[in-house]
């Protein structure tokens, strides 16, 4: 299973991320990003919404899932993931 990054089109630190599993369910998880530079580096700071430490939320249904990412643009399919 593929791992799909999408971007909001209003809020550029928001993200979605999509899996869809081999029975055909698909899992999201949102979050939102932002760079923060601290002494010369870059952190990376991800907060996620909805379920604590980043656990998947499964949708049962695509159009439901259609209707979320008409917000979004696509951003990069990761490799295979588990």
């Amino acid at each position: 299973m593929r791992l799909y990054t999408y971007r909001n089109r209003r809020n550029e630190n928001k993200f979605i991320q999509v899996k869809r599993t081999n029975c055909g369910h698909y899992y999201i998880r949102q979050y939102m990003e932002w760079i923060k530079d601290e002494n010369g580096q870059d952190k990376v700071i991800r907060n996620y919404i909805g379920k604590p430490k980043g656990q998947f939320s499964r949708i049962t249904r695509k159009y439901i899932l259609n209707d979320l990412l008409d917000d979004y643009d696509f951003l990069f399919a990761s490799k295979e993931v588990d």
